[in-house]
């Protein structure tokens, strides 16, 4: 009875959540390994159906069994993120979604952005602390781990400015905390917003596609999946230049390379988003003509923010 009832539970479409209990008292001399959707056409595999927890990837956070491999698991999806067709070939519609696991994995991107982000302002006030260091007209009495400790625990805060503060000598240089969010907050905080509604706009563009998705009958819960999962593909780009930021403060020979890499990747976000959600309306929402679906979602996506962006750094006074 117990096996019944939960095959009775979980007997539904994976695209469209239609009731499959009907089909399964037909079979009478054997079941099948392959079925059809009457309602949206979907074929699918039964067995990944009826205990769709056996085939669940070990490697994605949603199959988590604890706290315990958490942080590993959130690793591997996010390495695997950057290749879409063996991400999306391994998780199926037909895993059930776990929300709060995928909450703990986006929390968990949040504070991997904002990790880089202390780091870098650590680096940013370590290297005005080594620059002054360098110069004889300055009396530098504190050491840089301080310095940089300080400032990446506490980022923005007149306290991480104390230790530079402390150094005596002919001029302080102009540094305020509005000038490190200038150059570096903003850098980050609008650059990750940037990306962030771009990619937010492609998933909302599904919305201006309702033929496509009222045939497949794609629900938003699949669509949402496929965003969060899809975050983790601009915060490299994002990263790459506020650490390039930093080294072009600290006048250092790495700024050129810091440069190239964020520029490469920022070129090759375009691309990847492309090939991301073309990749995902393929092989996980199983959508015709997935490959012009992905791509009229990007190109869309993209526009309206990008010219909005467009807007504001013409006319914001602290573009």
């Amino acid at each position: 009875m117990s096996s019944k009832a939960t095959i009775s539970s979980v007997a539904k479409c994976p695209r469209c959540g239609y009731d499959l209990r009907g089909v399964i008292p037909t079979w009478t001399q054997q079941c099948p390994l392959e079925g059809t959707c009457t309602e949206c056409g979907l074929q699918f595999n039964w067995p990944e159906v009826l205990r769709p927890d056996k085939f669940e990837p070990q490697w994605c956070v949603e199959a988590t069994r604890g706290v315990r491999p958490l942080l590993w698991q959130a690793a591997s999806t996010f390495v695997r993120s950057f290749w879409p067709w063996g991400f999306w070939s391994a998780l199926r519609m037909s895993h059930p979604s776990r929300w709060g696991r995928i909450a703990a994995y986006l929390g968990l991107m949040l504070v991997l952005g904002y990790v880089a982000f202390a780091v870098s302002h650590g680096l940013l006030l370590w290297g005005r602390w080594y620059n002054l260091s360098m110069d004889p007209n300055y009396s530098v009495t504190t050491s840089g781990w301080p310095v940089f400790s300080q400032a990446a625990l506490l980022p923005l805060s007149d306290q991480s400015l104390g230790s530079v503060r402390s150094i005596s000598g002919p001029a302080w240089p102009y540094y305020t905390p509005f000038e490190i969010a200038r150059y570096l907050w903003l850098d980050f905080l609008l650059g990750f917003a940037m990306v962030l509604t771009m990619h937010t706009c492609c998933a909302l563009t599904f919305s201006v596609l309702p033929v496509s998705r009222r045939v497949c009958k794609v629900r938003w819960s699949h669509i949402v999946r496929m965003t969060v999962y899809g975050y983790a593909l601009p915060l490299p780009a994002v990263v790459l230049t506020t650490f390039m930021v930093v080294m072009n403060d600290i006048a250092s020979p790495w700024t050129v390379s810091m440069g190239n890499l964020a520029a490469s990747a920022w070129m090759a976000l375009l691309p990847l988003e492309i090939i991301w959600w073309s990749v995902a309306t393929s092989r996980f929402l199983k959508m015709p003509h997935g490959w012009a679906v992905g791509v009229s979602v990007v190109v869309v996506g993209f526009l309206l923010p990008a010219v909005a962006w467009a807007i504001w750094l013409a006319t914001s006074p602290l573009a």
